[in-house]
């Protein structure tokens, strides 16, 4: 997390935090649409 921080120099620290927000972004589109039929799936088994 050092270059988050602005410690490489030359990068910006607008940069790094765009850097962050674009790697979480298919993270969590990823797990939104894996997560969400296995959650459904999990709550009809343990309604039954």
């Amino acid at each position: 997390m050092y270059w988050m921080m602005g410690g490489f120099s030359g990068i910006d620290w607008r940069y790094g935090w765009m850097m962050l927000v674009a790697a979480q972004l298919p993270i969590g589109v990823v797990t939104a649409t894996l997560g969400a039929p296995l959650f459904i799936a999990l709550l009809i088994k343990s309604s039954r």
